[in-house]
C-alpha cells in the first residue's frame, strides 16, 4: 500500500546541487594544513583522506566546518552557486501526489538547512526531518543515527526507501540499520549522477535520476 510506504531523502548532492561549493569547502581545509588534494580524493571518503594525510577526522571535521561557517548559505544561494537539480520538484511532487511519505536525513545545522529548504521552497514536500544530534557530530561517520530517528517518526509505514549519494554516509548508513527493523523493509538507493562506482558497499538499487525512485516503490 502506498501510504505505508516511506522515501527518506540525503539532502546536498541529491536534491541540492551544491557539490562544487562543498569541494571548494574541502579543498580549503586540506590547504589549511598545506595539502592539495585531487579530485579522485575530493570524491573519496574525506575522513580516510584526511586520515592518511595524518589529520584526525575530528580536527578535519572542526576545520572544515570553521570554513563552511564563513561562507553564508543565503548568500551562495543568491548567486546560483547552489541550486536544485532539476529532477528535484517533479519528483517530490509526484511522490508527494500519490501520497507516499517524504522525509529528509541530513548532518547539516538545523538553521543551515532550514535555509537551505525555505529557499528551495521545499519543507512542505516532507513530514520528518532528521537532524544530526549536536553533541554526535564529530563520532558518527554515517548517517544511521539519523535514518532511525526518520523510521521512528514516521508512524504506520513499513516499508523504507533510503535514496542518496554517499557510499558511507547514506548507503552504509541504510544497510547498517536493517537488523534493527527486522519487521520493516528498509532498502538503500544509491543515486549515482557522476556515474561513480561504489567501492565496497552493495546498495539495494542503483539509480541515475531522482525519477527513477518513481519505478522502485
Amino acid at each position: 500500500m502506498k501510504k505505508q510506504t516511506a522515501i527518506i531523502f540525503d539532502v546536498d548532492g541529491t536534491l541540492i546541487d551544491s557539490h562544487e561549493v562543498i569541494y571548494y569547502f574541502v579543498k580549503e581545509t586540506f590547504k589549511t594544513f598545506n595539502i592539495k588534494i585531487t579530485e579522485e580524493e575530493l570524491r573519496e571518503t574525506w575522513d580516510e583522506v584526511a586520515v592518511n594525510n595524518g589529520i584526525s577526522q575530528k580536527e578535519f571535521r572542526e576545520t572544515y566546518k570553521k570554513i563552511k561557517g564563513t561562507n553564508p548559505w543565503q548568500e551562495l544561494i543568491r548567486k546560483e552557486k547552489v541550486k536544485l537539480y532539476k529532477d528535484t520538484l517533479p519528483t517530490l511532487k509526484l511522490l508527494n501526489e500519490k501520497g507516499y511519505s517524504l522525509g529528509i536525513i541530513t548532518r547539516s545545522k538545523k538553521e543551515t538547512i532550514e535555509i537551505k529548504l525555505k529557499s528551495f521552497n521545499l519543507k512542505k514536500f516532507f513530514k520528518v526531518l532528521a537532524i544530526t544530534d549536536k553533541d554526535k557530530t564529530n563520532k558518527d561517520s554515517d548517517k544511521s543515527n539519523e535514518i532511525i530517528k526518520a523510521i521512528k517518526a514516521l508512524k504506520n509505514i513499513n516499508k523504507f526507501y533510503i535514496v542518496g549519494d554517499s557510499e558511507t554516509d547514506d548507503i552504509q548508513a541504510a544497510n547498517s540499520i536493517k537488523k534493527k527493523f527486522p519487521k520493516l523493509k528498509i532498502f538503500s538507493v544509491y543515486l549515482n549522477r557522476e556515474n561513480n562506482k561504489l567501492k565496497e558497499i552493495k546498495a539495494d538499487y542503483e539509480i541515475k535520476t531522482l525519477m527513477e525512485i518513481i519505478n522502485l516503490i
